[in-house]
């Protein structure tokens, strides 16, 4: 189960590193510099335990995570981030077509005398 030490700094059961980052800046600096649970970061997520989702999804709130792993180190670790954290996919439906618009008829030009 997660539980909060010093500097922002939360332990989990199975995600390492995982820390407010407002909260930490802020104590390092000795100012306000941000604002505190806004913003975690973490090693590792794809190895959060049960209580550690629940923690992340519940008690954070926490609602996407991005992964800013490059793509030779995903595919080292072959990471399987948990689906309740990822942000749903987008459809692959075609764009809908353009709507007509209506084109305005003009007189035809008056011939001269």
């Amino acid at each position: 189960m997660a539980t909060s030490t010093q500097r922002g700094i939360i332990k989990f059961d199975n995600i390492v590193n995982f820390r407010d980052v407002g909260e930490y800046t802020n104590a390092v600096s000795g100012a306000s510099y941000m604002k505190p649970h806004m913003l975690y970061r973490s090693a590792r997520p794809d190895q959060a335990s049960v209580y550690d989702l629940n923690t992340l999804e519940l008690s954070l709130r926490i609602q996407t995570i991005l992964d800013l792993r490059t793509p030779y180190i995903l595919l080292i670790h072959s990471p399987a981030i948990p689906k309740p954290l990822m942000p749903p996919k987008a459809q692959n439906t075609p764009p809908s077509p353009p709507t007509p618009t209506p084109h305005h008829q003009q007189s035809p030009p008056r011939a001269s005398t």
